[in-house]
């Protein structure tokens, strides 16, 4: 029961290209050798869910977003740091 899915955010403007957003997002993900399926989230609303629903008072990017089954909010993590990806397995395998 666990997926990943990977949102790209363009910069919330009215105005982003939805073409040049995916094509970057498929091209980095495509140098990481990973084969996703690839999101984007261009007006923001998405981020702007998240922000509220998890009371944050802001956001940076990476943000990875843990969520069980049930559409709960498990674990967040803002930003990057140096071992966080063995912070976030743990916890999925705990919690999820």
């Amino acid at each position: 029961g666990f997926r990943f899915v990977p949102v790209s955010c363009g910069s919330g403007a009215a105005d982003t290209d939805l073409e040049q957003l995916q094509a970057a997002t498929e091209t980095y993900l495509s140098k990481l050798g990973t084969n996703l399926d690839v999101y984007s989230d261009p007006p923001a609303k998405a981020r702007m869910s998240l922000v509220k629903a998890a009371q944050l008072p802001g956001f940076s990017y990476p943000t990875t977003v843990l969520i069980d089954q049930e559409g709960t909010i498990r674990g967040l993590w803002v930003g990057y740091q140096p071992g966080a990806e063995a912070e976030m397995e743990n916890y999925r395998k705990r919690k999820c």
